[in-house]
């Protein structure tokens, strides 16, 4: 029934316009060259009749469907509340500049290619990025632009925009080397095993900044990955007090287990930093002082949908933004 309705108004809009229903089509598809004129005709005629089919039909008239897409996909060891402040920068942002946004949660390229080959969109903001993440090929075929927020191995072109998450693991272990005693290991309560088994590349980013920073100081790195529940993180502490060599000091990049595993190092007398998104960083710890790096999830997405515009606007050229990190007590 939805069809026969479509073919019924590109026919009504064909008649006002004076060119046949496949002209029209084809106007709205761009799948073939038409003049200005017969464009302007039909777009006069879309107007008239109030007819808007679809994206296509609005693009028509202004090159533009005025709608970003922000895929999200729903993978297994993500904090969806985090993805969520991310996203909340990209929906506030959006707004700011008259863009309707699109959420599309496939864990492939399959949805990339249905909104950007059908003009649905007018580009497109991608998370949870892969170093080697197979939609990267997709995006840059697309005629929209892109911007990802996190850096793949080969971005191909593309925009990205991220928290410096080597950098950050650099200023973790600076903090802590001046923390504990000299030549003890440093340890990573790190992302769940799930992250780094399909190549998360802020997880690879920090994990690897983190060994190279503590082996520079001379220090051996003790790697945990730990599943994302409070229980689990104070469980990767108790394993790490148990050790021959235990730890002087540990680094805490995992939110949903941070709970477990902050008491846990504190009460264990173990001096400890925490990464974590801004909106958890607020009072300090019971008991002693809060070392926190904050990540600003929201200013990320929102300046991942200001690349965007500048490239969708005016054709701005793709670059790779690190947001600095910065210790808090």
């Amino acid at each position: 029934m939805e069809s026969r309705v479509e073919v019924s108004g590109i026919s009504e809009v064909a008649r006002l316009a004076k060119v046949s229903p496949s002209t029209v089509s084809y106007a709205l598809s761009g799948k073939r060259p038409i003049s200005e004129a017969t464009k302007q005709r039909i777009s006069a005629a879309i107007d008239e009749l109030g007819y808007q089919p679809h994206a296509g039909a609005r693009a028509l008239a202004s090159q533009r469907t005025r709608t970003l897409a922000l895929v999200v996909p729903l993978r297994s060891g993500i904090d969806l509340n985090v993805m969520m402040q991310f996203a909340a920068g990209v929906l506030t942002r959006a707004r700011d500049h008259d863009h309707d946004v699109l959420v599309l949660t496939d864990r492939d390229e399959t949805g990339l290619a249905r909104v950007g080959r059908g003009r649905m969109v007018d580009g497109l903001v991608v998370m949870d990025v892969e170093s080697a993440d197979p939609r990267i090929q997709v995006l840059a075929q697309l005629r929209q632009p892109s911007v990802l927020i996190g850096v793949p191995d080969d971005p191909m072109g593309l925009s990205c925009v991220d928290f410096d998450f080597a950098a950050a693991a650099r200023l973790a272990v600076t903090e802590l080397d001046g923390r504990t005693r000299a030549g003890a290991p440093l340890a990573l309560v790190a992302s769940p095993p799930a992250v780094y088994e399909r190549g998360t590349s802020f997880a690879l980013r920090l994990r690897g900044a983190f060994v190279e920073a503590c082996h520079q100081r001379g220090r051996e790195a003790i790697v945990v990955p730990c599943e994302p529940t409070p229980a689990s993180g104070r469980a990767a502490v108790a394993a790490l007090l148990e050790a021959t060599d235990q730890p002087g000091g540990v680094l805490i990049h995992n939110e949903l287990a941070a709970p477990g595993a902050c008491p846990a190092a504190r009460e264990a007398g173990m001096a400890s930093v925490c990464i974590e998104p801004e909106s958890l960083t607020d009072g300090p710890a019971p008991g002693g002082d809060r070392l926190v790096i904050p990540i600003s999830a929201q200013a990320i997405g929102a300046a991942a949908v200001d690349m965007l515009m500048d490239q969708v606007e005016d054709g701005g050229v793709a670059g790779v933004q690190l947001m600095a990190p910065r210790l808090t007590r």
